[in-house]
């Protein structure tokens, strides 16, 4: 079909891309549990049943939508420099991320979301997204510290102390701010603590592997 047909098979692919890519934006923007079917259709300026055409429900278009944040922050990791950490690269994505989500306007639902007690990963997106960022994270760092992650635990759970903290920031950060319009307030808070953050756990991070190193030498 798509050999006979190259023409429509394209916009087949480009509608699906706009469709993941809106609702990206709309799970990470307004939260999952108040986007509907209908408002990822209108955001990507296509009618409610070319989306039924693509996905079976909102759960297949979740999954969709959170790969395709992972795949681009795994092309943001390949196409920085390869002297930089790891640490250094999602350091990069972060401050990548947050100025454009916050430029597509955070709804109060979301910053009411960041100011409960509960854990973020009750939403559903979130739940998707952070367990491929961890994937991804883990092998990284697997890399980076030369280590089989197969047989050595550390390098997920340093990328599970990298999500958590960005939780935590998020929630911090909600905390400071009274008005959702003073974007750039809003910003320059949550890019400095996760900056901070980041530091420290990279410092732990290379203690570890450094007494690690010295422990395996003596054997």
């Amino acid at each position: 079909m798509s050999a006979k047909y190259p023409k429509r098979a394209h916009k087949k692919n480009q509608n699906r891309h706009r469709l993941e890519t809106a609702a990206c934006i709309l799970f990470s923007t307004k939260g999952h549990q108040y986007t509907t079917l209908s408002n990822i259709a209108d955001r990507a300026n296509l009618h409610v049943q070319t989306l039924y055409r693509h996905f079976k429900n909102k759960e297949e278009i979740t999954i969709a939508a959170a790969n395709l944040v992972v795949h681009d922050c795994r092309i943001h990791f390949e196409c920085t420099s390869s002297s930089d950490s790891v640490f250094e690269k999602w350091r990069g994505w972060v401050s990548k991320t947050v100025p454009f989500l916050f430029s597509e306007g955070i709804s109060k639902y979301k910053i009411n979301q960041w100011q409960s007690p509960y854990s973020l990963l009750n939403d559903r997106f979130l739940l998707f997204l952070n367990s491929g960022y961890e994937d991804l994270l883990t092998e990284y760092l697997a890399v980076e510290f030369k280590v089989d992650v197969t047989n050595q635990d550390l390098p997920r759970l340093i990328a599970c102390l990298l999500l958590s903290g960005n939780e935590m920031v998020l929630k911090t950060s909600a905390k400071q701010v009274i008005s959702i319009d003073d974007t750039a307030c809003y910003t320059d808070i949550i890019l400095s603590k996760s900056d901070d953050l980041i530091n420290k756990i990279e410092r732990i991070a290379q203690s570890y592997f450094r007494n690690h190193e010295l422990a395996s030498s003596k054997h």
